[in-house]
């Protein structure tokens, strides 16, 4: 229990260190819109659109939680919010987002910010009532609006907002969030520290994800501390010396490690990755050749099952490609 109540604790810190680097992008004369509609949101830049969506998804959940007397659903949906999407993501892509030449991106930027800090803390009120309070106290308010809520306990509670949710936009930020994901890893594996920033290739099968990579490219770069990340549709469009990671059916990611690793060393890890990714397919397979396969496995389950299959295939082919590259490389170096 000590170390829970630490760790909350030591969330407190973080959130209000993340409304003070806010507070400090918001600006003295920054002055929030009195409300938000569809036509508002529709012109805000992706990232704010995604913010605002994912904050509507986190008041759906914590009223419906609340309304079941469901307090650990609640609070559970509330920390997400704040934890992963505001802190982990929005606030991250603000630094490279803050910096563009485009006002109106950093307008509204400013606006899903604010915001997603208002509704948030009200959100977050009955669960921390004197930090929340403290918080919302420093955020930027007209004097009418001021006058009318002179504190957040007379506030209104967060209801639903029909015209915050998108699917289709958390739908590309998934997409785009799985890339960083990957590459994260991949950094992580090759011990590649934050300063050593690569440049990243996309493979994309279908125009609709290299569509999604190439608007959100930015964000993933900014993400995954790369250099710069480039979609594209043919695996010939990618310079020999990658890493690669397999992110979903759509799209692979390519590493550019050229320069940085040693190829003989890379080829001798991508073979036993490749023993290893083999050994799982033989197994699947021997799995979904089983007589009985069809009758006894559920449904969901073959489902999943074929899913892998597909993976595994991608996987498989992405890998063999990996060891040619290195391989060349490793020639070239010769």
């Amino acid at each position: 229990r000590a170390c829970v109540v630490y760790g909350y604790r030591t969330w407190c810190n973080k959130l209000w260190n993340a409304i003070r680097f806010a507070m400090m992008n918001l600006g003295d004369d920054f002055m929030p819109r009195p409300s938000l509609g569809s036509a508002e949101v529709g012109s805000l830049p992706m990232a704010a659109q995604w913010i605002l969506s994912r904050l509507n998804c986190a008041v759906v959940s914590t009223v419906e939680a609340l309304e079941r007397f469901d307090f650990a659903a609640a609070t559970t949906a509330v920390y997400a919010f704040w934890q992963y999407d505001l802190c982990d993501v929005f606030i991250e892509l603000m630094k490279t987002l803050m910096q563009s030449p485009d006002q109106s991106v950093v307008d509204g930027v400013r606006e899903g910010l604010w915001w997603s800090l208002d509704v948030g803390l009200r959100l977050l009120h009955p669960f921390m009532p004197f930090i929340t309070e403290e918080l919302w106290q420093r955020l930027p308010r007209s004097p009418e609006d001021q006058d009318r809520t002179p504190s957040i306990m007379l506030a209104d509670y967060p209801a639903p907002v029909a015209c915050w949710e998108s699917g289709e936009v958390e739908r590309e930020m998934e997409l785009l969030e799985a890339i960083t994901k990957c590459l994260r890893s991949e950094r992580s594996k090759y011990g590649l520290t934050t300063k050593q920033k690569t440049p990243v290739y996309v493979l994309c099968n279908t125009a609709a994800a290299a569509d999604i990579v190439t608007r959100g490219a930015s964000y993933v770069a900014t993400l995954s501390a790369s250099e710069s990340v480039t979609a594209v549709r043919e695996s010939s469009s990618v310079p020999v010396g990658c890493a690669v990671s397999i992110v979903d059916e759509t799209c692979s990611a390519y590493l550019l490690l050229q320069g940085i690793l040693n190829p003989q060393d890379e080829v001798l890890k991508l073979n036993r990755r490749l023993q290893d990714t083999l050994k799982q397919q033989a197994d699947l397979s021997k799995k979904m050749d089983a007589s009985s396969y069809q009758v006894k496995v559920p449904e969901n389950v073959r489902n999943e099952d074929h899913s892998k299959a597909i993976k595994l295939t991608a996987e498989l082919s992405s890998i063999e490609e990996a060891i040619a590259g290195f391989s060349r490389l490793q020639m070239s170096e010769q």
